[in-house]
């Protein structure tokens, strides 16, 4: 891990010198339980609730870092940073966009024509428990990247597994060591569009390779629905249908595949989504989790 940490340039120290840089500008997001979900799941769940994070997920964390990082640089070289301008499918550039207005920069966000109205609109308008295991929605692997580090530096022996929607197929290029991918990058097709990005960066490439476990959770779209509502009907707590793929990992497959896993954390990145999918997810008759035997 050292290793890997000196070649990125990546050391908790830097995780906490972010944490201290955002502290102002973003939550303490909550970490929620459910009893219901345990049962189901067969071990003890740690819902960390990022879909409560300003601007509704855990992009909030980076984009300030970056921003407030990019001005105090650019102070150092005697410079005034004159904006930011960035692309996104949605909660980075909101994220962005947020992160710009408590600076008090400018910015512009570029986002794909198809983009959820619901994202459009809101972009224009460590401590570490006792964990077993910790699943993570994955994209282009930067948050995932980074808990990776922070666990793996604070508590070793907790895994650290990511979540995919299908189609990604992350665990032949982790086992293989190198990224298999063929470019140009391509958007997979899933509801999930907040992790649609079939490819993971080449800067956090190495470091996946090094701290995340290389056997990945891989998430239908109609398991996310799922996982969307186990998570608003158990919890009362509304997600975007990244964080269901990460509730339907962990109370359908995880014990399933890591039967040793008696804690685990979940991130529920977060709850950016349109309210067309609610009224139908909440028609649709529950696939998981029902009994009628109650037990006192």
């Amino acid at each position: 891990m050292d290793k890997v940490l000196a070649t990125e340039g990546i050391s908790l120290e830097m995780v906490k010198e972010a944490a201290t840089r955002v502290a102002p500008w973003v939550h303490k997001t909550p970490v929620l339980s459910s009893s219901s979900l345990d049962q189901i799941a067969g071990l003890q769940l740690f819902f960390k609730a990022e879909n409560f994070q300003k601007t509704g997920s855990f992009k909030a964390r980076g984009a300030c870092n970056a921003v407030f990082h990019a001005m105090e640089e650019s102070k150092k070289d005697g410079k005034k940073l004159p904006g930011i301008v960035t692309h996104s499918t949605g909660n980075h550039g909101q994220a962005v966009a947020y992160a710009s207005k408590c600076a008090g920069l400018p910015c512009c966000v570029v986002v794909p024509n198809d983009t959820p109205d619901i994202k459009c609109q809101a972009i224009e308008g460590i401590r570490v428990p006792d964990l077993d295991a910790i699943l993570v929605p994955i994209s282009g692997g930067g948050m995932t990247a980074g808990i990776a580090v922070a666990v793996k530096a604070l508590r070793p022996q907790c895994k650290v597994y990511a979540v995919e929607p299908a189609g990604k197929e992350l665990g032949s290029s982790l086992v293989a060591k190198k990224r298999l991918w063929h470019n140009p990058p391509q958007f997979l097709p899933t509801v999930a569009d907040s992790i649609r990005t079939q490819q993971v960066g080449e800067l956090t490439f190495p470091v996946l390779c090094s701290l995340v476990e290389p056997e990945v959770f891989t998430v239908t779209d109609p398991q996310m629905m799922q996982g969307m509502r186990l998570a608003l009907t158990r919890m009362k707590v509304v997600v975007e249908a990244a964080s269901g793929a990460a509730v339907y990992a962990a109370v359908q497959q995880l014990k399933q595949r890591c039967p040793d896993v008696q804690r685990a954390g979940v991130v529920l990145c977060g709850g950016n989504t349109g309210f067309t999918p609610l009224p139908q997810m909440l028609l649709e008759e529950p696939a998981l989790g029902r009994s009628t035997t109650v037990t006192p």
